[in-house]
């Protein structure tokens, strides 16, 4: 989508395409960006809700507080 809006500027600059072309180019082009974040943000939300079922997650806040990041993403 990047190289998309490059085209779609390269083309404006040059008198072949409008302002409108590029605005409408650079809104799916966020579009495309703001997709790939949803699906990340999907993805680790169950991967985390996947964890909580199945017990990996501290259940006290002791446990909490000496939890580290790291340990949810290398627990067997």
């Amino acid at each position: 989508m990047k190289k998309n809006y490059q085209d779609e500027l390269t083309k404006f600059q040059l008198g072949s395409a409008t302002q409108t072309d590029v605005i409408v180019v650079l809104e799916d082009y966020f579009d495309a960006l703001k997709s790939v974040n949803n699906l990340k943000y999907d993805v680790w939300k169950s991967y985390i809700e996947i964890k909580f079922l199945i017990g990996n997650l501290p259940k006290s806040e002791d446990e909490l507080n000496s939890f580290l990041l790291l340990d949810l993403f290398f627990q067997i």
